[in-house]
């Protein structure tokens, strides 16, 4: 699949020259665009990785692309397939249709699969392959995984346990 360039794009990432850093002072990289971001893909490169600073934009874009039900489920799904792996997006559609409907996957329609479909064409799969958390082949209606999809399943799946752990508890399951 071809690389995709955004805001997020994990190839960018590296320590910068002075020159470099003077320009991302000021919010902005020589060419103009917001500085990139490489999230870690291990626990210590988690720790190395925060402690350079990150800005506001930075973790806003971050937490957005997050924020939305219907691309959580794309990182889900992605975040579970091998690295060289795909997943076409009817499929992809039919899965996350299934659990947004939660109708067993037979009874899904082609309704419901279609309005998933034309919804993630249109809205959530560039936005994703932007931020390299997916890769997706637009000509070829294929979904992949991207540098940044096993960092962005990680905080989802942190977001989850910390969401279990701050739901109230009955008196009697105390």
């Amino acid at each position: 699949m071809a690389p995709r360039t955004g805001r997020y794009d994990g190839r960018n990432h590296q320590r910068c020259n002075v020159e470099q850093a003077s320009t991302r002072e000021r919010g902005r990289d020589r060419a103009g665009e917001l500085p990139m971001v490489r999230l870690p893909l291990s626990p210590n490169g988690i720790v190395e990785h925060l402690q350079r600073p990150i800005s506001a934009t930075e973790l806003s874009e971050f937490l957005s692309l997050l924020s939305n039900r219907r691309r959580c489920l794309v990182i889900i799904s992605v975040f579970t397939l091998g690295p060289d792996e795909t997943v076409d997006l009817r499929t992809l559609s039919q899965q996350i249709a299934h659990v947004e409907t939660t109708k067993d996957p037979s009874e899904v329609t082609s309704d419901d699969r279609q309005t998933v479909y034309n919804n993630l064409h249109q809205n959530h799969l560039e936005q994703l392959a932007d931020a390299n958390m997916i890769e997706y082949e637009e000509d070829r209606k294929l979904v992949g995984r991207g540098s940044e999809t096993t960092i962005a399943g990680i905080v989802l799946a942190a977001v989850v346990v910390i969401l279990q752990f701050l739901r109230p508890r009955s008196r009697d399951s105390s």
